[in-house]
């Protein structure tokens, strides 16, 4: 039996009665589960409209777990946008690569170039690689970071060298050229560890830079995960390398939190909104770049879990995709990562920062990350406590409040004001000055803020519409920073696991005896289960 129906009179019943479902539901789980009901009204709301889904929409279903409901409206956009301006998109999908697979994608953009393209590819990462070493400067583009010397010398030599470069490329072959591309890549790409490591001699420096600048981005995730992984098998840890997280609720609202961490963060409704975003400029990018490559597009559309919707999809003419060259697939595939971490991500990362340089957004105090046994404060002040201010001084982050205790002296009487109390106390010796006062409160990182807003990263924002519209947009940054960076990870139905089967069925057509030794079969299905094996280990102290 079909529904004769509407799609819009379809949509209008059904999410009518979703709603009610999950309202009563919730009524009758406030008696049994309290804080959980909600949680357990949607679960239950999910099995009980199972059935009316499968039954009466009659879409097209994955193993009659996944509903998928195909359209065709925005693809006239998507094409017009695509197809009217191929150069620019096909930069994009070039760009993307680089960017985010390191030497090994630079390198294969090069080779798919012409002359005056690659020319000005290794001309571009000369000026970048001298600029950064002769000027000590930090360019990260995960975590966002830049730390910029402005050194005249630098930038006189960086263009001089990339003037040169360029010239010198051109006579130089296409597999020549990508070698060049990989190894400037690598030395650029890796610099921040590298002039890290002429700091600190650190050898996880360089293995994090060779890494970055071969792989690319996954190996930011990667390294750090297969060190503890290495640690945690050989007994010399005990600590998971990964915080899955779990439900909890808060002020009536599911939030996921996180165990060891003052991280929580709201289902409803920042996640739900971030999470519409993320996924919807994802695929427009996919389709985006497909249309300027001539790649037909059959259906726009929406994945349902039951009830929940799980994502969007562009979905391209699979005979026709499958048919093109791998480096216009790589395109496709790289170009939706790149959306949702340099288009998304990075333009929140500006909005955000934008909002606290123009005051629209303010801390009003520092948050008290713990709190030093014996010491002044101890007793007096709790970890979570709001500090507005100290000795009559604003305190809105802990730097201010260092500075506010500069020049004072043990015996010295203090008076300080939080959330919700003032409080005097009189200071005690420094342990590491004995002529300086010491209160005893210990920094708070949020995680979070250091990489969204590091200027507030030990603040409490100050509630207001503002602020709201801050958080939101903290949780569209997160979100898509960090989903974006986790799908280009070489696993099997990622991006990035077909990413990097394209770059290994590349090397495999350019090292010798590379299609005898089945090199890109081997590499990926050796990568694939390294990253598996590693989020094992990094899970295993949680079950053992």
């Amino acid at each position: 039996m079909t529904w004769k129906a509407n799609r819009k009179t379809k949509a209008a019943t059904l999410i009518t009665l979703t709603v009610l479902t999950v309202l009563i539901l919730n009524l009758v789980f406030e008696r049994i589960v309290g804080k959980w009901s909600l949680l357990a009204a949607v679960g239950a709301a999910m099995f009980i409209l199972w059935p009316v889904l499968h039954h009466f929409l009659k879409r097209t279903v994955y193993g009659k777990i996944l509903y998928k409901i195909d359209s065709k409206k925005g693809l006239n956009l998507i094409d017009r946008i695509g197809a009217g301006h191929p150069r620019f998109w096909t930069f994009i999908g070039d760009l993307a690569i680089i960017i985010s697979f390191g030497g090994l994608g630079a390198a294969f953009v090069t080779n798919h170039r012409n002359k005056r393209d690659r020319s000005l590819i290794i001309a571009i990462l000369v000026f970048l690689a001298v600029f950064v070493y002769l000027s000590q400067s930090y360019i990260m583009l995960f975590p966002f970071g830049v730390a910029i010397s402005t050194s005249l010398f630098a930038l006189f030599m960086a263009a001089v060298m990339s003037y040169v470069a360029y010239g010198l490329s051109y006579f130089l072959s296409s597999n020549r050229a990508s070698t060049a591309t990989f190894l400037l890549a690598l030395l650029f790409f890796g610099s921040p560890y590298f002039l890290d490591f002429s700091i600190t001699g650190s050898y996880y420096s360089v293995a994090m830079g060779v890494s970055l600048g071969i792989i690319g981005l996954p190996a930011i995730v990667i390294m750090p995960l297969l060190i503890q992984g290495i640690n945690i098998a050989a007994g010399l840890s005990t600590t998971p390398g990964l915080n899955p997280g779990y439900p909890e609720m808060e002020n009536g609202m599911p939030v996921l939190k996180y165990a060891g961490t003052n991280i929580s963060i709201p289902f409803f409704p920042d996640i739900l909104i971030a999470f519409i975003i993320m996924i919807a400029l994802h695929e427009c990018f996919h389709g985006l770049v497909a249309r300027s490559q001539g790649i037909r597009l059959k259906h726009t559309g929406l994945i349902f879990l039951s009830i929940i919707p799980m994502g969007a999809f562009v979905e391209p003419d699979e005979e026709q995709f499958k048919k093109e060259k791998t480096h216009k697939q790589m395109r496709v595939y790289a170009a939706g990562s790149f959306a949702n971490m340099f288009v998304v991500a990075f333009g929140c990362f500006l909005i955000g920062n934008l909002m606290l340089s123009i005051g629209s957004v303010e801390a009003d105090g520092f948050i008290v990350g713990g709190v030093v046994k014996d010491s002044a404060a101890y007793g007096l002040l709790e970890p979570g406590d709001v500090v507005k201010s100290a000795g009559g001084e604003p305190t809105p982050t802990f730097w201010d409040f260092s500075m506010t205790m500069k020049g004072r002296r043990p015996g010295e009487n203090l008076t300080i004001v939080t959330q919700n109390r003032t409080i005097s106390l009189t200071l005690g010796q420094s342990p590491n000055n004995e002529s300086r006062g010491f209160v005893g409160l210990e920094m708070y990182n949020d995680p979070i803020h250091s990489i969204y807003a590091p200027s507030v990263m030990t603040s409490h924002i100050e509630a207001s519409s503002a602020a709201s519209v801050f958080s939101l947009i903290k949780w569209i940054f997160f979100l898509n920073l960090m989903l974006g960076i986790m799908n280009l990870l070489p696993l099997r139905f990622f991006d990035g696991g077909y990413s990097y089967n394209g770059l290994f069925l590349w090397l495999e057509g350019k090292l010798p005896h590379g299609r005898k030794l089945s090199l890109a079969k081997n590499f990926s299905n050796g990568f694939g289960l390294l990253v598996i094996a590693v989020f094992i280990l990094n899970l295993s102290p949680y079950f053992f």
